[in-house]
């Protein structure tokens, strides 16, 4: 019986993880990316957005998108530093 029970916990672990290892890459950000500066642009002709607006907007792009929020700023968070500075996101 523990055999089983091993057995379906790990093949649950291994798709759960593989659930979670969504990736993005390096041309979906840049198609993110460019959608949010234009969004950004259009909302903000006058004024300086705040972190918590600018967040608003590519949470907005993302769901828009179909992209998780998590895999995206992990990867901005990584690949992008600067950009990621822009949202001040604390996951």
């Amino acid at each position: 019986m523990k055999k089983y029970f091993s057995l379906i916990l790990c093949i649950m672990l291994v798709s759960f993880t593989a659930c979670i290892a969504e990736k993005l890459s390096h041309e979906e950000f840049t198609i993110l990316w460019q959608e949010y500066l234009t969004r950004e642009f259009v909302e903000s002709f006058d004024e300086q957005q705040s972190s918590k607006q600018r967040r608003e907007i590519m949470d907005t792009v993302l769901q828009d998108y179909k992209v998780n929020k998590q895999v995206f700023y992990n990867y901005c968070k990584t690949k992008h530093p600067d950009k990621y500075k822009l949202f001040d996101v604390n996951p």
